[in-house]
């Protein structure tokens, strides 16, 4: 079970690959940040996935709109 915002997993729920267990959203005004080792970012799995998580910032704007 996890915590995630609906625009991360909206894909993997409408293939049914996640299930919603809750009735209703819970609204989740805190942030998030990523912390790394400033050498984290020399491989590049870690520098994918840093810019996957930047690009899904307009998503999560437009879901708070």
């Amino acid at each position: 079970m996890a915590l995630l915002r609906r625009s991360f997993i909206a894909p993997a729920l409408t293939q049914g690959r996640l299930v919603n267990p809750l009735a209703q959203p819970i609204a989740c005004p805190l942030a998030y940040h990523l912390v790394y080792h400033e050498t984290a970012l020399l491989a590049p799995a870690n520098r994918c996935f840093r810019d996957w998580l930047l690009g899904q910032r307009p998503a999560v704007a437009e879901e708070r709109a």
